[in-house]
């Protein structure tokens, strides 16, 4: 759930949303930093939409759901928002990637995550998940001081 509230609230898009680590984030300044990143041995790389790097305020809620999550997680978590078993599977594919010498895209890193978002935003009752994934600009408006709007996605997998 922690990614869909970052991607909705943050206005990030879901490829950017999975990758964050823990040197994208800021909570003291509640800021978010979506940048490239290259590949390294355990890492694979990340390139951002038309590689222009930006720092994304977050809202109070949101600067506290991550801080709490990353009491939560071992150090060798790497990406926050993905469960340690997807981050597994994402470094075990780099790696694989890696022997074999093949290219790899951002789209490796979601596994179905729109088809998820999708089942939740029906679950909560919001009629068009699109709707949430395209208000990108009212969603850094929101975060630059508003709170972001107020449903959940509790109780629900």
């Amino acid at each position: 759930m922690g990614c869909f509230v970052v991607m909705i609230a943050d206005g990030l898009r879901y490829g950017e949303a999975v990758d964050l680590t823990r040197d994208n984030l800021n909570l003291g300044k509640q800021i978010v930093s979506v940048r490239s990143r290259p590949a390294t041995d355990f890492l694979p790389p990340f390139d951002v939409k038309d590689h222009e790097d930006r720092y994304v305020p977050i809202p109070k809620t949101t600067a506290r759901m991550l801080a709490e999550l990353l009491v939560t997680l071992r150090n060798n978590i790497p990406f926050i928002l993905l469960t340690p078993n997807r981050n597994r599977e994402i470094i075990a594919k780099w790696q694989e990637h890696r022997r074999l010498g093949k290219p790899w895209t951002n789209g490796r890193m979601a596994n179905n995550m729109l088809v998820t978002l999708r089942r939740h935003a029906q679950w909560a009752g919001i009629a068009d998940h699109k709707t949430i994934l395209s208000d990108k600009h009212s969603r850094k408006q929101r975060a630059s001081g508003l709170e972001p709007p107020t449903f959940s996605l509790e109780g629900r997998s």
